[in-house]
């Protein structure tokens, strides 16, 4: 099978032939739809919630049911009369047994806190670089209709010095 050589009027008849059948339209250049802005997960109320009450009592009585509720800025009472010892031994019991278990648990409770942390400013993150690479594409597409439309002005251009009119054809 033998190549015969190209001839450029062909070539140049051949492509302004297909530029003539083909309808251009500029490309939509309108930036990409976007979700709706949402608050960081940082500044979400479950993770704060999660800072402040993650640890378990240190002591006995402290912060227990059977503790009495005096104010906040008071200091420790300690346990007076037959029936506040009485409690105050069998929390110190029941916390001795305990305490190598809350430990544990505190451990555990503040990981999964500092992990929630961790995740929250990954996800963060990752919806900054989302929302960057959504503005680099609207960037692109804008510069690919400019390029569009050069090249449709060229095609035009070429029409007009070669005479071609495609309603002739």
């Amino acid at each position: 099978m033998e190549r015969r050589p190209v001839e450029a009027h062909e070539l140049v008849a051949q492509l302004t032939e297909q530029a003539a059948r083909s309808v251009w339209a500029p490309s939509p250049t309108e930036p990409l739809p976007r979700p709706d802005p949402a608050d960081p997960l940082r500044a979400h109320a479950g993770l704060s919630y999660a800072h402040q009450h993650w640890a378990l009592p240190d002591s006995p009585l402290a912060d227990s049911p059977l503790a009495d509720s005096p104010p906040a800025d008071s200091p420790p009472a300690r346990a007076t009369g037959l029936r506040g010892r009485l409690r105050a031994l069998v929390a110190a019991q029941v916390f001795g047994s305990l305490n190598s278990y809350l430990r544990q648990e505190r451990e555990l409770i503040g990981n999964l806190v500092r992990l929630n942390d961790s995740m929250a400013q990954r996800c963060d993150d990752l919806t900054e670089e989302v929302e960057a690479l959504r503005a680099e594409l609207d960037r692109r597409a804008v510069v690919r209709a400019n390029d569009d439309a050069q090249i449709a002005g060229m095609l035009d251009n070429l029409r007009r010095r070669t005479g071609y009119d495609p309603e002739d054809a």
